[in-house]
Formats: structure tokens, sequence, C-alpha cells
């Protein structure tokens, strides 16, 4: 008996073991995902929309590699020349901003069919050439890189990575999106452990059968039968039979059985109930894009930072023209006015600092067009005792920057109302609407 139980336990050692090592080698799933493809186009610009990184889970891994020359205006202006890419771009962004920025420009549009398992590139055509996309307020995030360029991104169904080179150069060739794949296996560990275990036990089984071998090991005397009592003859009794039932059932049953049968004749003649026709299948219509918030908490850190860098450098100059790429009237008139004051008394506190942080709220506009606007309160973190600013920066078009056009010095006893989050923002008031105690286009009015 012991050894039928080593037998049995060495058996089930082999087969755990067994399958639990080629799970692991032969059959080892691999560690990625890996799907590429190469475009032979010289559009200046390729997108990846975030629905199709989704196609596997996990956080993708975007790779970008490989220039193509093209023959594009000169940087002198005069004729045309032989260029290739010295520099890769990547940024993501909302899908609607990056579409507006992109338009009317050509470009690829790389998009992930999961029946072929493959990427499909769907050429758009327009414009030939696209604005450098470096720096702009656009993109939630950048990134820059020489010959190859690589980042991992969870991007959510709403965002969209652009792929780009200058704008005037072709974007760039090979693109590789990896997946990274769980390999954890708790059932094959247990396989393995419990194939282990039973090796064990068999060898514990044999073990014990051997010395129960050696220690019965002997000259056994056979037992002496007693000799058995004659058997008695037991006498059958034959079995009673029972009265045959008289042969009047089986004409009630047939007289049971005719009305059946006349029911399931009349219901066979009944008419057919037919199914009630599917009703058609509408497509739903087509939903316009719904308003969201201009920038994110994120887009307006970073493009805070840059119009207040802008803004010391022009102070530094007391430069008028240092001030348009950032800042437009009537910020820019009462700029040009401080600085006419600063010249001629450099002790005077004409110039209003605008910091950059800390930021202490941020109310974008909800909009789905161009312009836009957004309303934010910073304090100068150098001197927290300071009062707060109140800015209103404004974007006229897709491809144009955030413009600081308001800077108010807030006081410090006024208590702000609830207002919604940041992810949410607020929508633009018309000039009479009657949400407010006083219409907008009376506010100026009554300040007066």
């Amino acid at each position: 008996m012991r050894l039928i139980v080593a037998i049995v336990l060495w058996v089930v050692s082999i087969v755990s073991l067994t399958w639990g090592i080629a799970q692991r080698t032969v059959f080892d799933a691999p560690d990625s995902i890996v799907r590429t493809i190469s475009l032979d186009n010289k559009a200046p610009a390729t997108i990846l929309r975030g629905n199709d990184l989704l196609a596997f889970p996990g956080r993708p891994t975007i790779t970008i590699s490989g220039t193509i020359g093209a023959r594009v205006p000169a940087e002198s202006g005069v004729g045309f020349e032989i260029r290739k890419p010295s520099e890769l771009f990547v940024a993501y962004g909302r899908s609607p901003d990056v579409l507006a920025w992109l338009s009317p420009t050509r470009h690829t549009v790389l998009s992930f069919d999961a029946l072929s398992d493959s990427w499909t590139a769907l050429p758009r055509s327009g414009e030939l050439f696209a604005p450098d996309p470096r720096g702009s307020d656009m993109w939630l995030q950048e990134f820059s890189g020489t010959s190859s360029l690589s980042l991992a991104l969870a991007a959510p169904e709403d965002m969209t990575v652009l792929i780009m080179s200058d704008g005037v150069l072709p974007a760039p060739t090979d693109v590789t999106i990896t997946w990274p794949v769980s390999n954890d296996a708790p059932l094959v560990l247990a396989a393995i452990i419990v194939g282990v275990i039973t090796l064990i036990a068999g060898f514990i089984a044999v073990l014990t059968a051997l010395v129960h071998y050696r220690n019965n090991k002997g000259p056994r005397r056979k037992k002496t039968r007693m000799p058995k009592r004659p058997r008695r003859s037991r006498t059958r009794v034959a079995p009673k039979r029972k009265p045959a039932p008289p042969r009047g059932g089986r004409r009630v049953a047939g007289f049971v059985a005719l009305p059946l049968v006349g029911g399931l004749l009349l219901g066979g003649c009944s008419p057919v109930t037919t199914p009630p026709a599917a009703s058609e299948v509408t497509e739903a219509p087509v939903l316009a894009t719904k308003p969201y918030p201009a920038v994110t908490e994120l887009q307006f850190s970073r493009i805070m930072s840059s119009v207040a860098a802008q803004i010391r450098l022009a102070d530094e100059e007391l430069s008028i023209n240092l001030l348009d790429p950032r800042v437009q009237d009537p910020m820019l008139s009462t700029r040009r006015t401080a600085y006419i004051v600063q010249r001629a008394d450099p002790e005077s506190s004409a110039l209003v600092p605008i910091p950059s942080s800390p930021i202490r709220l941020v109310m974008p506009q909800q909009t789905t067009g161009w312009p836009r606007s957004v309303f934010g309160i910073i304090q100068d973190e150098e001197d927290l005792e300071s009062p707060s600013l109140g800015v209103v920066l404004r974007q006229e078009d897709p491809r144009s920057q955030y413009h600081l056009t308001y800077a108010v010095v807030l006081n410090p006893q006024v208590q702000l109302p609830d207002l919604p989050a940041a992810n949410i923002g607020a929508p633009k008031l018309a000039p009479d609407s009657k949400l407010t105690r006083i219409s907008p286009q009376d506010v100026v009015a009554h300040y007066s």
C-alpha cells in the first residue's frame, strides 16, 4: 500500500513540475507587446489618438526614430534645399486642441486595427508646412530628442499625441508602441511547490515501505482451517400470482386518450404566431464636442511662468517691444505708461511685479472655440504678505500664445465666492445675462 501511495505522489510530482517548468520556459509569455509601423510619406506631422493607445492594458511606451530628408525652402529665404531633421519632437494635449492647432496642415493619423492587430496610416491632405510646435501653449507636455526619443505615457481617451520635427521637414518615420505584460502566475508557482512537496513525500513513502518490509520479513506459519458445517437446504416458496386486471381499463384509457389527441390536433391547426419584427437600429447622432476648460492647472502654471519671465526681461530693459510676445492691451498700454514714468523717475514704484507662483486660483473659460480666456490669482512667493494679483490671459487662436491682458491688485479683505473647480471651468456669460445682479454690459457704468 505504501508503494502505491509513493507511485501516486511521484506521478503528481512529475505532472506538476513538468507543467510549472514548461509554463516558465517553453510556454512563457513575452514581457511586452510591441507594435511597430514605418511611414513612407513626407507629411510634417503624425498623430496618435488616446483610444488607440489603450488597445492593450498597461502604460504604453512610445519610441520614435528615423528621419528622412526633403526639399524645403532654404533658411536664407531664397530657393530650396534638401535638409534632414536634426531634432525629434513629441507632445500631447487634449484632442480638440491638438487637432485645432494642426488644422489645416497635412498630417498622418495612426490608427490601430484590432482585427489585423497592426497599425494603419491614414494620410490627411492640407497645407505643406506647419509652424514650429516647440513652446506652444496648447501642449500639456512636450519632449525633444535627437536621433531617438522614448517616453512612457498614460494618455486617456481624450488625449492625442503629436509627433513632428520642426513643422517644415517630414515627421519621424518609425513609430514603436510597447505595452508591458504582467507575467505574474501564482498557479505556476503553486504547481512547482506542490511538485516538490509531493516528490519529497513520495521518497518518504518509499522509505517507510522499505522499513516496514524489513521489519515483517521472515517465515510465516499457515493457519489450520476449521471444518465447515454442512449447509442446510432451503425450500423455496412459489410466489403467489396476482389476479389479472379487468380488460375494461384499456377501454377507459382509450376514452381518456381520445380527448388528448383531439386537443393536440386542434392545437396543431391553430394559426402560428409570428414573432415581432426586430426594430430597426438607428445610429445615434454624432454629438458635438462638449465645452471643456480652456487650460488645465498644469498648463496655466507653465504658461504663467513663461509670461512672467518675458515681463521680467522687458522690465529690466524697459522695452515695450519685449512685451509684445506675451502682453496685449489694455495691459500693454498700462505697462508702456509705467515705463515712461520709470525712465523719468527711477525711484518711483510704477512697475507692479508680475509673479508666477504660488497660484491660488485658476478659473479657465469653458469653451470649444477661440478666443478663450483664463482667470487666475497669484501671490508673490518672495513676499507672502503682499496682496494677491488677479490676472486674465487670453488666446486669440489655436496657434497663438496666451497674452496677459489684465493684472489687478486685489484687496486682501475681499472674499471670493464659491467657484467651480479648475477641471470644470466656467462658461462666459452673455453681455445681457440675467444670472448676475448687474449684467456684464452695465458693470463699467456702475464702476465709474
